[in-house]
């Protein structure tokens, strides 16, 4: 989907489908249109640590910022939803 964007983004193409996470800090696009969210799966990313990352000071650290309010503002900001 982000080739989609990189196409728009220049207006090489008149539209493209994109997700909104990555349209919306574009100041090159419009979004014109969004799929209702009963046509299509819930887009899902998970954040876990791996074996050697939970043994790491500066990954856990990581890993509980982004579940803090600090965080989730700013991924909100940008479309992503915390739960």
């Amino acid at each position: 989907m982000r080739e989609s964007l990189m196409y728009a983004q220049p207006a090489e193409v008149d539209g493209a489908f994109v997700y909104k996470t990555d349209a919306l800090p574009s100041k090159q696009v419009k979004i014109q249109f969004s799929v209702p969210q009963e046509l299509y799966s819930r887009v899902v990313f998970l954040t876990a640590l791996t074996v050697s990352g939970a043994r790491s000071r500066d990954a856990t650290l990581f890993f509980t910022f982004l579940r803090a309010g600090e965080a989730k503002a700013v991924l909100a900001k940008y479309g992503f939803e915390i739960r």
